[in-house]
């Protein structure tokens, strides 16, 4: 009975250059850093923006892990 990791491959079609393998890493970082100095600023609209671009990351993963699921 094969492993149901080692069924699937992590190869893509083609060869990924750095910045296509470093984009969604590099938007995530930026937008957990834009949460962070948001809700050190101020309250009201900014602890939105704080809660948003701090649980992006948490959402990327999900949305991942259902569609390989």
């Amino acid at each position: 009975m094969t492993n149901r990791l080692e069924s699937r491959t992590m190869y893509t079609k083609h060869r990924q250059s750095v910045r296509e393998v470093f984009f969604i890493p590099t938007l995530l970082s930026v937008a957990v850093l834009i949460g962070l100095v948001s809700a050190l600023i101020g309250d009201g609209i900014w602890d939105m923006v704080s809660w948003l671009t701090i649980l992006a990351p948490v959402v990327v993963v999900i949305l991942a892990w259902w569609r390989r699921g």
